[in-house]
């Protein structure tokens, strides 16, 4: 199923943060730059109207699309992303992202999740 939905991703604490990820496992210690990152890549999904996939073999969405009004910030979500020094294909490289952003031809790595409580669904529009 496709949603149009309505993204709820801001108001993240640094404390919110971490029990989310001791709950979840995460390997590693967030360091605090791990959670500025975290906490800004929230805040540019906050209140974006997007449409989202139900998540495959779990719970939550995916992020399929959203409308061109959206792009900036979820360019610039992305490219806190990839700040990631683990899974991160453009740390510290801007100029690279910002090419390859502009060429469409930008591809992360991985889905785009996000949880059923971060996600406003309103509408179904599809298979």
């Amino acid at each position: 199923m496709f949603y149009k939905a309505r993204l709820k991703t801001g108001n993240k604490t640094a404390e919110s943060i971490r029990k989310q990820a001791k709950q979840d496992n995460w390997i590693g210690e967030l360091s605090d730059k791990d959670i500025d990152n975290m906490i800004a890549y929230n805040n540019y999904f906050d209140g974006l109207e997007v449409i989202v996939a139900e998540a495959i073999g779990g719970t939550g969405y995916t992020l399929i699309t959203w409308d061109k009004s959206a792009d900036s910030n979820v360019k610039e979500a992305l490219y806190i992303m990839e700040q990631d020094e683990y899974f991160g294909s453009y740390v510290n490289d801007r100029v690279g992202f910002d090419k390859v952003w502009g060429n469409g031809e930008y591809e992360p790595a991985g889905s785009i999740g996000f949880t059923v409580d971060e996600v406003e669904i309103l509408e179904q529009i599809g298979r």
